[in-house]
């Protein structure tokens, strides 16, 4: 009987630590937490508004009969505000508009025996409006010029007046000054882009499409009263139509204003 005993126990023994080996070997399956899924934010519609500074150099595209031209380097440089309307959102392709100061000039002097007292530079200022196409970069649009002031010197750095006469009857240069519109174009490359603005390095040329002075078909007489200087008469062909080319830079804050 006892080898009965040992023989039962010994056989319930193998099966419990059977039993438990067995347990302990089945595979834990887990169940993966299922991701919350991200909500993205829809990016809102902003406009791009801030400043402009152009440094700039111009002449004019017709000479008057006896006389040259040159290019000169404004003595202030192009400066005021702008906006860009993007025509979608987070896009540099839209409708933008400049308000501001602009800049134009030339220089006259005679064919022969140039001197410093006889190469006079002619600076003018206008109030300019420019609206704009901006094609991812490419800016194309009409700027439209209104009289501010002005200053005309020698290349020594006299001060030369310049009139402007109709037959005998004679008009200072800053009452004969007139608006005029010019065709601009160029590349405005954005060099840096955040979420907070955009610096745009740009390139701008302009050709003007009337000249400078007012300009009736009659004739007029361009003389300098420096030395009794009398340049021959300009009317459409003469009065001065300024081109000119401009560097500059602009810095433009984002404005979200479409969630």
């Amino acid at each position: 009987m006892s080898i009965v005993k040992y023989v039962l126990l010994t056989c319930a023994t193998v099966l419990i630590v059977n039993a438990q080996e067995t347990r302990t070997s089945i595979p834990v399956t887990t169940v993966p937490v299922k991701a919350e899924e991200t909500l993205t934010t829809p990016v809102p519609y902003s406009i791009y508004a801030g400043v402009y500074l152009f440094g700039k150099a111009g002449m004019k595209v017709n000479v008057a009969k006896g006389s040259k031209t040159d290019v000169v380097f404004m003595g202030t440089p192009d400066f005021g505000a702008q906006i860009m309307f993007p025509f979608m959102r987070n896009g540099n392709f839209g409708f933008g508009l400049d308000i501001g100061l602009s800049s134009y000039g030339y220089v006259n002097k005679p064919e022969s025996n140039v001197t410093d007292d006889n190469k006079i530079i002619e600076q003018y200022q206008f109030i300019n409006i420019f609206p704009h196409l901006n094609l991812s970069g490419v800016i194309i649009g009409v700027n439209i010029n209104n009289v501010s002031g002005g200053s005309t010197k020698t290349n020594s750095g006299k001060d030369v007046s310049v009139d402007i006469t109709q037959t005998t009857t004679p008009a200072d240069y800053s009452k004969s000054l007139t608006s005029f519109s010019e065709i601009r174009a160029g590349l405005a490359i954005p060099v840096m882009d955040e979420n907070y603005g955009r610096l745009n390095a740009s390139l701008m040329l302009g050709y003007g499409l009337g000249g400078i002075f007012k300009d009736d078909g009659k004739n007029y007489v361009y003389a300098y009263d420096r030395d009794g200087l009398t340049l021959p008469s300009f009317s459409a062909d003469n009065n001065p139509k300024p081109v000119s080319i401009a560097i500059g830079v602009s810095f433009l804050f984002k404005i979200p204003v479409i969630k």
